[in-house]
């Protein structure tokens, strides 16, 4: 039945990802609930004692845009065109 379940899925990833996930003797709904805990009880503590958090998430996002939007176009463009380059 599971097997059924898993080719029926438009994405493989998508269904072999909660047969990954669980934990030996625990149930999944458990697992993932205590991981989800986990994830908000830490955003939830930096944004609480971390002064100026979101400042600081607003630089690293606007960095990784630029390197995203401008200096890695230009890298990929200087790699496919290295050889011609060189001649």
């Amino acid at each position: 039945m599971e097997i059924e379940s898993r080719q029926r899925s438009s994405s493989p990833v998508r269904a072999e990802a909660p047969v990954c996930a669980r934990a030996p003797g625990a149930p999944a709904g458990a697992r993932r609930l205590a991981v989800r805990t986990a994830i908000g009880l830490a955003t939830l503590g930096m944004a609480r004692y971390v002064p100026f958090l979101a400042y600081f998430m607003s630089l690293i996002g606007s960095l990784l845009t630029v390197s995203v939007s401008i200096i890695f176009p230009a890298l990929c463009h200087l790699r496919i065109f290295q050889a011609r380059a060189l001649q």
